[in-house]
């Protein structure tokens, strides 16, 4: 990486927040199998929509790639930086605004984790569907990005179902936000629906305005035998009720 962008980008976020040593990086380029890796020449970690804005301008002018990065619990390689790409690690944009109880809604930062996401949700009563193992590292970004199902998937369906609006950054360092969290938008193309599973190759996701659901504290796990793939199909109703 060039003095010059190496420069460019800690006016951007400030030095602490560009990491080049090589035993810090080397959390950032292997997968979450240890089986995939990669390098960056630099982990830069914006706080906010304006500074990614202003990261992926000064990578676009010095002609470098830019691979953003959520808990990195993907397991298909999928945020490992490759070909010198500079690594765009989101996780210091997780601001979380309060739980809004009349829509059953929230906003939340896309280094928000998804286990934070759930107590907060639950200190309001309600509850964040999408959940699974990795709950703790997860971040928002990445669900939105993989559009991840999960455990409850069934009962509740993938990430796409839960994003109400989403804030995103465009190559060009243009900056789009909706997340007004309106239950039917009209007005243009729904970002959304274009962005949701798109594994960050159209945007930068830095927000998103998420549906919550009823807190079920009481749980329980059952195996169910079926005799065939077809009374398996037809049980799923009942199971998401």
């Amino acid at each position: 990486m060039s003095s010059l962008l190496d420069s460019a980008l800690r006016d951007v976020v400030g030095a602490a927040h560009v990491l080049v040593d090589a035993d810090v990086r080397a959390t950032y380029e292997t997968d979450w199998l240890g089986q995939t890796h990669g390098t960056t020449p630099a982990v830069v970690r914006p706080g906010s929509a304006q500074e990614v804005a202003a990261v992926l301008g000064v990578c676009a002018a010095a002609g470098v790639a830019v691979v953003p990065q959520g808990g990195n619990t993907g397991l298909v390689g999928g945020s490992v930086p490759r070909g010198g790409a500079v690594l765009l690690s989101m996780q210091r944009c997780s601001s979380l605004s309060t739980v809004d109880t009349l829509s059953m809604q929230v906003t939340a930062g896309a280094g928000v984790t998804i286990e934070h996401l759930q107590q907060h949700a639950r200190a309001a009563g309600l509850d964040f569907a999408v959940d699974w193992g990795a709950r703790a590292t997860a971040t928002v970004g990445g669900a939105v990005n993989t559009n991840a199902g999960g455990s409850r998937v069934v009962r509740f369906g993938t990430m796409r179902a839960q994003v109400m609006g989403l804030q995103a950054v465009f190559a060009d360092g243009s900056i789009v936000t909706q997340l007004e969290g309106l239950p039917k938008e009209t007005a243009g193309p729904h970002l959304p629906s274009l962005l949701v599973g798109s594994e960050g190759t159209l945007a930068v996701v830095t927000a998103a305005r998420l549906r919550l659901v009823p807190w079920f504290r009481a749980t329980a796990a059952a195996l169910v035998a079926c005799d065939s793939l077809v009374d398996a199909v037809s049980l799923l109703p009942q199971l998401r009720q």
